[in-house]
């Protein structure tokens, strides 16, 4: 049986937003090392020191891509697009399950939508939306 769904308060998201800063970014950069890092790989002599190397570095930074990952399941965040950095965050408005909508560089999540809904269709917050931020979990 899985783990009961994290819901957050509007005040816990937005305490969240600093580690999502910098766990999306290192994911990004991780993507972005892969992709150099296999692009080398394709040049470099197989069996070679430096071929060898590649590789060592290709793996490190698949582990390193995989533990945030891990982390972001922890928190219970669901990341939409890794390019955009886009995450969604459970929350309650009104007593409905909904998804904050978090992009990379905003400062505290500003979007929301249905959980029946892309995250394309997210809508503005409003602040009687932050403060609908039972404490309430699922």
């Amino acid at each position: 049986m899985g783990s009961a769904l994290r819901v957050y308060t509007y005040d816990e998201a937005k305490k969240l937003v600093e580690r999502l800063q910098n766990t999306v970014a290192q994911m990004q950069e991780a993507v972005r090392g892969l992709a150099e890092v296999e692009a080398r790989l394709k040049n470099a002599p197989a069996g070679s020191p430096e071929h060898r190397g590649l590789e060592t570095e290709a793996r490190f930074l698949q582990k390193a891509l995989e533990a945030d990952q891990l982390a972001l399941a922890q928190w219970g965040v669901i990341l939409r697009d890794l390019e955009e950095g886009v995450v969604d965050i459970p929350f309650r408005r009104n007593g409905e399950l909904v998804y904050l909508t978090w992009k990379l560089g905003e400062a505290a999540p500003a979007y929301w939508h249905a959980v029946t809904e892309d995250y394309h269709a997210r809508r503005p917050l409003t602040p009687a939306l932050e403060r609908d931020s039972s404490s309430i979990r699922s």
